[in-house]
């Protein structure tokens, strides 16, 4: 399948009035190679998109740091974009994070599956795992925007916080109500049966999600922040450092953190993204 149907696809997903139709044609298409690709390529394109804006976050502390470095009452070192950081990142993103939420996916659509069949469904794991690879997609692609958008914010704040809202809204609709019509049209099961396992299975992907970031956090694993923001010589407690290492000094923080949440959010969202 090409890209160019793919994408079409995934927007048709917004087709309300003839999204039963959409789905019924597509799930009699399912092959198995094709959901992998597109899991995959929806799960990469996330990842991205949350090493992006975290970078563009240190990017904007590099130049809040240039623009006031003369004025500053405190003395800082300059902010950069770190060996220790890049290193960290690709073991997160890359040898932690992705094989985790990739390999996930046939999981969680395993157990979807089991409890599709348990309920009277009569579709194929292919099928299911083909059709609901495109909610990943989608979301993936669609977290592309947030990159442009945090350049924007720099400017104007409030376009991360519009996008974002729009992003959950997708979110909800997706995970939510387009997966359960899915499993619908794929196993022949009642709506709210199918509802009620999409409800079930979205919190357990965000409970098994909190508890891989515990994991590695606890493990250090997570990217290297301290190398990049802290403060040499200082007591940073004194400060007010939050969770993620970042110094409280009044507004300089502010869009920067948003960034940081914003991308948190998005990585997050992969493993949410797995049940679609």
């Amino acid at each position: 399948m090409g890209i160019r149907r793919i994408l079409k696809f995934s927007a048709s997903l917004f087709d309300f009035k003839n999204l039963d139709a959409i789905l019924r044609d597509e799930a009699q298409k399912g092959r198995l190679p094709s959901g992998v690709t597109r899991y995959f390529i929806g799960i990469l394109l996330a990842l991205f998109t949350s090493f992006a804006l975290t970078t563009l976050a240190i990017v904007y502390l590099i130049a809040t740091y240039n623009a006031t470095v003369d004025t500053s009452l405190v003395a800082t070192p300059r902010p950069a974009i770190t060996t220790g950081f890049l290193i960290s990142s690709v073991i997160y993103f890359g040898l932690v994070t992705f094989p985790f939420l990739f390999f996930g996916t046939f999981l969680h659509q395993g157990v979807v599956y089991l409890l599709m069949r348990l309920l009277g469904g009569r579709g194929s794991f292919a099928q299911q795992y083909s059709i609901t690879s495109y909610i990943t997609f989608a979301l993936g692609f669609g977290s592309l925007g947030f990159i442009p958008i945090a350049v924007l914010g720099l400017l104007l704040p409030c376009f991360n916080l519009f996008f974002l809202l729009i992003y959950l809204a997708a979110l909800a609709y997706l995970a939510l109500f387009v997966q359960t019509r899915m499993m619908v049209q794929v196993h022949k099961v009642p709506f709210m049966s199918a509802l009620l396992v999409s409800v079930l299975i979205t919190a357990g992907s965000f409970a098994a999600y909190a508890l891989l970031e515990l994991a590695l956090m606890k493990a250090g694993l997570a990217p290297d922040f301290t190398a990049t923001y802290s403060l040499v010589g200082i007591n940073s407690s004194s400060l007010g450092v939050n969770m993620t290492g970042l110094p409280q000094l009044g507004p300089i923080p502010n869009i920067s953190s948003n960034m940081t949440v914003i991308s948190g959010l998005v990585n997050s969202t992969n493993l949410t993204n797995t049940t679609g």
